[in-house]
């Protein structure tokens, strides 16, 4: 199921978004909807976070995988260029003895590849998470007026009575753009 709404992010500073105009966000996906998600700028990042991105088995169950796939509409300013500079998922994992979560964060201009992230938590563990790293991304087109910002990402849970988590406004997807002029 699809869901479409408009967020307009505006700011008036130094930072990457000074130059990045971010319009509607698409969401698609068994983890997330468009009542439950939400995106706003934090400091020079952009944040996505969701209120009910879940994933449990319960006894006798071995598997469970949610995901989120996020597209943002955007245009940068004529003469400056945009990349992924930093990016982040952030959670909490309760994942029994024998269990393990594998978790993965794809971010890309539609058009261009991008490596996929890939962290996986052995149990025992019952902590929070975050993982991501600066990315050696390419550059958006110079001036470019309509591209799409991709943001995939997945959760498996493999074993029994375990969970994880991205259910509060200071866990989801952090991004942080870089740009300079072309």
């Amino acid at each position: 199921m699809k869901f479409v709404f408009a967020f307009i992010i505006s700011l008036i500073s130094a930072s990457a978004y000074s130059q990045l105009q971010l319009g509607d966000l698409n969401i698609n996906g068994s983890g997330c909807n468009e009542q439950t998600t939400r995106s706003f700028v934090e400091g020079e990042f952009l944040k996505v976070s969701f209120l009910d991105f879940e994933t449990q088995t319960l006894a006798g169950e071995r598997f469970d995988r949610k995901n989120c796939n996020i597209a943002i509409n955007a245009s940068v300013e004529p003469g400056f260029q945009v990349k992924f500079d930093d990016i982040r998922l952030i959670g909490f994992a309760s994942v029994n003895q024998g269990s393990n979560l594998d978790l993965y964060l794809d971010s890309f201009f539609s058009g261009t590849m991008a490596p996929v992230l890939k962290e996986t938590v052995y149990g025992p563990s019952r902590s929070g998470f975050e993982f991501g790293r600066s990315l050696n991304s390419p550059w958006s087109p110079c001036g470019q007026q309509d591209m799409i910002i991709r943001l995939n990402t997945s959760m498996a849970i493999k074993g029994e009575k375990s969970y994880s988590r991205m259910n509060t406004l200071s866990s989801g997807i952090k991004v942080r753009f870089k740009k300079r002029r072309c």
